[in-house]
């Protein structure tokens, strides 16, 4: 999965995990799952340097414009982590995923697998989860705001509407003189 494609993807559950809300219930938590899921292929992705994916954030050079977006990107990631992370501790994991998992294999085979998350304590994150789901909002607009203002070269990449840009061209290379 390249790198707009996997941006897209985040996109579309974050925005479905956020409209459907809590009472979605069994949706709304395996959309979790998923953005979870994506996130942690992210974070491999990163960790592994994958073809395609951008560079991380150099702290000691914050004076462009791409340094304070890598920043921004990466609290928008660090955010939604948190936000998944919180949604993951409010529910029963274990219903949830022997729920789940009733129609794709045996209803004991969805149990034995939802068995093990059983014991996991259930906390009452509510407020943490909804301010998380508020500040992810602001940041998306800032991200938005900066891309709109300031990176429109990345912008278009982003929305497919130019390719990536060439790479510089190497320098001709001379031949050593001929013996006289």
């Amino acid at each position: 999965m390249g790198f707009r494609m996997f941006h897209w993807v985040l996109v579309a559950l974050f925005v479905l995990t956020y409209l459907s809300g809590e009472d979605a219930g069994l949706a709304h938590a395996w959309l979790g799952y998923g953005g979870l899921l994506l996130l942690g292929w992210r974070v491999w992705a990163a960790w592994s340097r994958s073809k395609g994916f951008p560079a991380g954030v150099n702290l000691a050079r914050l004076r462009n414009h791409a340094q304070w977006s890598r920043c921004l990107t990466l609290a928008l990631l660090c955010v939604t982590a948190l936000l998944l992370l919180s949604g993951v501790v409010m529910v029963d994991n274990a219903a949830v995923i022997s729920h789940g998992l009733q129609w794709l294999m045996p209803q004991a085979a969805a149990q034995a697998l939802g068995g093990l998350f059983a014991g996991w304590p259930v906390l009452d994150a509510a407020q943490l989860h909804a301010g998380l789901a508020g500040l992810s909002l602001w940041l998306i607009g800032l991200h938005i705001a900066l891309l709109l203002l300031l990176r429109r070269a990345a912008l278009r990449f982003m929305l497919g509407l130019a390719g990536r840009k060439p790479a510089a061209p190497s320098q001709p290379r001379i031949a050593p003189a001929p013996p006289p």
